[in-house]
């Protein structure tokens, strides 16, 4: 992703062809993913967020890794709560790299026991929550 310009006027002319459903060929959902990545490589958290978001918004369902994505932008961005609202529908289904960032979210938002009690859910021996906790 040379020109992250051309994205966006693809997403531009892809959304006014699709008015009525806001499905994006998979084009330009990949291109899309694409800055997603190079923005997180290059530490640039707040563009990687913005395009994140867009893509979940646009994208046709929710995809998991689209969703971890936006949700460590918003992580590395200190918007923890934003986080967790995104990862909500995961942490359901126990995804574990999920659940993993989640629980970080809650010990930055200084949620000590609900992050544990969220671990216990998940991983039910002691031992393992507090290797967890304690990278």
């Amino acid at each position: 992703m040379k020109y992250p310009l051309l994205t966006i006027y693809r997403i531009r002319s892809d959304f006014s062809k699709n008015s009525k459903n806001c499905k994006m060929n998979d084009s330009t959902l990949s291109s899309l993913r694409g800055l997603v990545e190079r923005y997180m490589r290059n530490c640039q958290y707040k563009n990687a967020a913005f395009f994140a978001s867009k893509l979940n918004a646009m994208g046709d369902g929710k995809n998991d890794e689209d969703v971890l994505a936006s949700a460590r932008a918003y992580f590395h961005n200190a918007q923890f709560r934003r986080a967790l609202h995104t990862l909500r529908e995961t942490m359901e289904r126990k995804i574990p790299r999920h659940c993993q960032l989640a629980a970080r979210c809650m010990l930055a938002c200084e949620e000590t026991e609900e992050a544990l009690d969220f671990l216990n859910t998940i991983i039910p021996d002691e031992k393992a929550v507090e290797t967890v906790i304690g990278d």
